[in-house]
């Protein structure tokens, strides 16, 4: 209680309370502009709005005053988005547009991240109370970030996304990389062949399977509209653009050889949304066929940080991945990236289309490809994978044992 009471005194002075008075300054003009830039679309307000953005702005009044005292500094910041985000939730169910109520997502998500540094923030305070300088830079770097992302990379919501056209009842292209898959691949195809839609053609291109993945697929052949090939150069993004480069489709569907598909309306009901929300590109919302809770927790926390992401920094998984054929043209999965080529693709492919994460209908994955990984292990390696990523650039080269999505 005593240390408590001593973090609340400290006082800054110099060059820390110059820091946290600019950091005051820009998440002000980040709220207003935020704000203003919601109600001047939409011109739509009402009490529960009014309520919330006076709550809001009380918590401005405090942040500003509580400037020179850190600790009470970021507490009135984690009210300001504390309040926020019930403003957003609520709000976006009446916005008419739904490039506002991606916005408001966005929203959501900074807030959430906004909370969670806070916290962070809170306990430097604790453990370096003597530290202020080196909070206060580092608050206003990571404020910086943040009006950036708000100012400068409205392009990842942006309501002026090209005009795209899809023609009724699109022709699709199913391409299937697959590599000793024999196990799985007749369920993907056995899958397919109950599909509601009916207008798509399979391509498997098998990467010179050792086993009968050839002889299972080419029992599907009076089945489906099936064409099997091979190419010269192993590799999951060589095989993915050599079959897009021979598809006839208007929409290419990727997926992988141990997906299944989980019901009979599962291509009608993406392809309905993929439409609806103008898309050029997505993915599927999936789940993973496994009883074991740390799998669930695991799975779980991966979709839904993959969900909050979307509207800032997109990526998903390629085992089930619809892209215009037309975009795919522009953009290609790059051949030379050995570790999250799906993400990569999905991050350029963003930057000439629509991304979205489809919820209509999830996919069946297979767990198999992680039974041979500690959890713990596995976990520690896509942390670093993804830091690698995002301060480094795309993984070209092996970093560490890594067997998953391989050929």
């Amino acid at each position: 209680m005593f240390i408590f009471a001593e973090i609340i005194k400290i006082k800054m002075s110099g060059m820390d309370l110059l820091f946290f008075k600019i950091s005051t300054f820009l998440l002000c003009a980040h709220i207003l502009y935020g704000g203003y830039y919601l109600f001047k679309k939409e011109r739509r307000i009402n009490l529960p709005v009014l309520f919330f953005c006076a709550i809001i702005g009380l918590c401005l009044v405090f942040l500003i005053i509580n400037t020179p005292k850190p600790f009470l500094w970021i507490i009135s910041l984690q009210a300001v988005f504390f309040f926020a985000m019930p403003l957003h939730l609520f709000y976006k169910k009446y916005l008419s547009d739904v490039y506002l109520q991606e916005f408001c997502n966005y929203k959501i998500y900074i807030e959430i991240y906004s909370i969670m540094l806070g916290f962070l923030g809170l306990l430097m305070l604790g453990f370096f109370p003597s530290q202020t300088i080196l909070l206060s830079i580092i608050t206003l770097c990571l404020i910086l970030r943040l009006n950036f992302f708000i100012f400068c990379k409205k392009k990842l919501y942006k309501m002026h996304y090209p005009n795209i056209s899809i023609s009724p009842n699109p022709f699709i292209s199913i391409i299937i990389p697959a590599l000793n898959e024999e196990k799985y691949i007749g369920k993907l195809l056995e899958s397919i062949k109950k599909q509601d839609y009916k207008n798509f053609e399979v391509i498997i291109v098998d990467d010179h399977s050792e086993d009968k993945t050839i002889e299972v697929a080419k029992g599907f052949e009076s089945q489906l509209p099936l064409k099997i090939v091979q190419k010269e150069v192993r590799g999951i993004s060589k095989s993915r653009n050599y079959g897009a480069s021979l598809a006839k489709g208007e929409i290419i569907l990727f997926l992988d050889a141990d997906v299944v598909l989980p019901d009979n309306n599962f291509i009608n009901k993406n392809l309905e949304l993929f439409v609806r929300q103008k898309l050029s590109i997505a993915v599927a919302d999936f789940i993973f066929s496994t009883e074991k809770i740390a799998d669930k927790f695991i799975t779980a926390f991966y979709k839904n940080w993959l969900r909050i992401v979307q509207y800032y920094n997109p990526r998903g998984p390629g085992f089930c991945l619809f892209a215009l054929k037309e975009l795919h043209n522009k953009v290609l999965f790059d051949e030379s990236i050995i570790m999250a080529e799906d993400f990569d693709y999905i991050k350029r492919a963003s930057n000439f289309g629509k991304f979205r994460i489809l919820d209509s209908q999830p996919l069946l994955i297979s767990w198999r490809r992680f039974k041979k990984e500690n959890r713990l292990i596995l976990v520690f390696k896509y942390l670093f994978f993804e830091w690698y990523r995002q301060n480094i650039g795309e993984i070209h080269k092996k970093l560490l044992p890594y067997r998953f999505g391989r050929f």
